[in-house]
């Protein structure tokens, strides 16, 4: 089941790695997105300063939906962006829909957006370049229930593809900070490979001998050498650079 998993995860990252510009690198997330079985995604890069005319938007939602969202100035109040900004791990559209008379604002961006065909997903939160609010989010035509099985099964290689794509479309847009050459320790490059593996600080730690404060420590410290503050950011970089090899 591993290597299964580690051929998979190497597969979707080789598949955007050879890609020779963004608009091929999302012609690529297209394709593997939608094997998964998500009809359809959104990659966004937003200033902090919310400014949409100054984002970074690439979609397969409906063009309708999209024109709302600029015409109405939509992401002023999207949610979705709010928890993106506040959360750092992967996240259900349902966990944010609270009781529709606590949060009418709220119930009303899902009201349109169902009207426009968007029924239900998850999002992805990206870190950088500097304090820009970005995220990989997906979803399909199907019930909440279907979409938050498929969510389960998925999310770990969404997780993982989410923070190469995000990488990469910073390096072909110009936006990235230039990478430095890390000088990561035999236990960081030993920690980043299992994270990479869906494994947790403590389950890695059984594996090395090592408690999970020292496993958490390791990944930090990669997290500052590689100039990201998300681990699986950091895995993406190390796989993209060579420091690891799943």
């Amino acid at each position: 089941m591993g290597q299964k998993l580690n051929t998979e995860i190497d597969d979707l990252i080789a598949a955007v790695a050879t890609s020779a510009d963004a608009p091929e690198t999302i012609a690529n997330l297209k394709t593997i997105t939608s094997r998964m079985g998500f009809e359809m995604f959104g990659y966004y890069l937003l200033p902090s300063t919310r400014k949409f005319e100054n984002s970074i938007l690439f979609s397969t939602y409906p063009q309708a939906w999209a024109e709302q969202y600029k015409e109405e100035k939509i992401y002023l109040a999207d949610p979705i962006v709010d928890a993106v900004s506040a959360r750092s791990t992967p996240f259900l559209w349902s966990e944010l829909q609270p009781d529709p008379a606590a949060s009418p604002q709220i119930a009303d961006f899902f009201t349109k957006a169902r009207a426009a065909g968007v029924l239900m997903g998850g999002s992805i939160p990206l870190r950088g370049p500097d304090t820009s609010i970005s995220s990989l989010s997906i979803s399909t035509d199907d019930a909440p229930p279907l979409l938050e099985a498929l969510w389960k099964k998925e999310r770990h290689r969404l997780h993982i593809l989410a923070a190469y794509v995000h990488e990469q479309l910073l390096s072909q847009l110009g936006l990235g900070r230039a990478f430095m050459d890390a000088e990561l320790s035999v236990r960081e490059k030993e920690c980043l490979l299992w994270t990479a593996q869906g494994k947790s600080a403590w389950v890695i730690g059984e594996i090395l001998s090592l408690s999970q404060f020292t496993v958490e420590e390791y990944l930090a410290q990669a997290c500052v050498k590689l100039g990201v503050r998300k681990k699986v950011h950091a895995v993406a970089l190390a796989i993209k650079h060579n420091l690891i090899a799943i």
